[in-house]
């Protein structure tokens, strides 16, 4: 695995790389604008030189001439550090011979006998003795003073780019501590927080960026999704646990009453009820596995409900009513088109209508069927207190079940009092 470094120690690190190549890059360009200032500088002198030569020595016999003889005291061209040599014997010690001298180049060359650095050149020049070499030596002290100078200017440019690198070092290792201090501080908040805790994560005062805040609000949304993931999977085992029973009891009963009676009505009345408890579980079954799925693999497909299949939803849950003074109707307007698969509504409407059988010992139990609605209303105990409809125990959960339905499939449940003394259970269609 690829070695990992901290923020700061990158930030730091690349920074010092390109501060590194800033200051060589400087160096550098001081070094090849010196070498060419220096060239530059003595090829327009020597030009100068050959030039006035030139014409000084267009009319002039060169016999018996010596290097001294060209240097007229205060002349703004030919001075101290200028010499001129018209043969090879009258050359310092150390320099190159004249056929070893290129003309018209500029050379720089240094003396074995003074150690000093000179600029040489040799060109050939017409005088009454015909065209003759001439052998140009400039000292370069005069440059090489220039030149500590502008060293001591650079130096001083050096200094100022170094501090300027060190304040910006210091704004950019400030900067990279205010970005990374609360992306460590997410880190060791959820290092430290227990493995079950799915609450979001607060946006404090030391979340510095737009981009940590979207960061942040990103993972408070899949923790969101976990925790949705997780419910339903508890959901479905509280559900199971509680909707299995009835059909399992039932089933257990009538396999025990066919292993002990022949009768062919007895057998097949207890068929009957096999095949229902069966129907019921797989509708059941169906409903969960519903639950469980993403809203985006659900496929609900437009189908119409008449009073007929409200009425056989009531019918199957009429038991819980057989040895109490309570009556129902089912109210319809027309045909009723919703979107939602038939199992998981008969699942829906039935723990509606069992919660109010459960809790309604006298009256009336009226189911309405809209358009956009369905209602059942009774007259039973009504809400109070902490709510005993919605509690874990009994028909509470299936209430719960009716909202996690309702809510996997863009619905809305209310549960409230009304006039009866009662409740009003409402399914709104999404």
């Amino acid at each position: 695995m690829k070695k990992l470094y901290p923020a700061k120690f990158i930030t730091i690190f690349y920074f010092s790389l390109i501060a590194i190549a800033l200051v060589t890059i400087h160096f550098s360009v001081y070094e090849f604008t010196t070498g060419d200032l220096e060239h530059l500088y003595t090829t327009n002198r020597l030009d100068k030189i050959e030039s006035y030569t030139s014409d000084y020595l267009s009319d002039k016999s060169i016999k018996g001439m010596t290097s001294l003889d060209l240097q007229p005291r205060g002349s703004t061209i030919l001075d101290e550090n200028i010499v001129l040599y018209f043969t090879s014997e009258m050359l310092p010690l150390g320099f190159p011979k004249f056929e070893e001298i290129p003309f018209d180049e500029v050379i720089e060359i240094r003396s074995a006998s003074d150690h000093q650095a000179y600029f040489v050149s040799k060109s050939k020049l017409d005088t009454l003795d015909g065209k003759v070499d001439v052998y140009f030596l400039v000292g370069n002290s005069l440059f090489e003073l220039s030149e500590k100078q502008l060293f001591s200017l650079h130096t001083k440019q050096i200094i100022i780019s170094i501090s300027l690198l060190t304040l910006t070092l210091f704004a950019v290792f400030k900067i990279s501590t205010k970005l990374t201090n609360p992306i460590s501080h997410l880190v060791k908040t959820l290092s430290t927080s227990s493995s079950d805790n799915l609450s979001p994560i607060p946006i404090t005062e030391e979340v510095s960026t737009i981009e940590l805040a979207k960061l942040i609000n990103t993972f408070n949304e899949y923790q969101e999704r976990i925790k949705a993931s997780m419910e339903r999977e508890r959901s479905f085992n509280r559900y199971a646990s509680h909707e299995l029973r009835s059909p399992l009891m039932v089933m257990t009963g009538a396999i025990n009453i066919l292993e002990t009676t022949s009768d062919t009505k007895v057998v097949s009345r207890q068929r009957e009820r096999l095949k229902k408890a069966i129907k019921e579980m797989a509708e059941f079954v169906e409903t969960l596995l519903s639950l469980t799925k993403s809203k985006t693999t659900i496929e609900s497909t437009a189908r119409l409900i008449d009073k007929e299949e409200i009425t056989n939803i009531v019918l199957s849950h009429e038991y819980l009513i057989s040895n109490k003074e309570v009556s129902w109707r089912v109210n319809i307007q027309g045909s009723i088109t919703i979107l939602m698969p038939e199992f998981a509504f008969h699942i829906l409407l039935g723990n509606i209508i069992k919660n109010a059988f459960a809790y309604t010992q006298y009256g009336e139990i009226v189911i309405n069927v809209m358009p956009t609605y369905i209602e059942v209303l009774d007259t039973g105990k009504g809400i109070n207190g902490e709510n005993i409809r919605e509690s874990a125990d009994g028909y509470g959960l299936g209430l719960l079940l009716v909202k996690d339905i309702c809510h996997r499939y863009g619905w809305t449940f209310t549960l409230d009092n009304n006039l009866q003394n009662g409740c009003t259970a409402k399914v709104e269609f999404g």
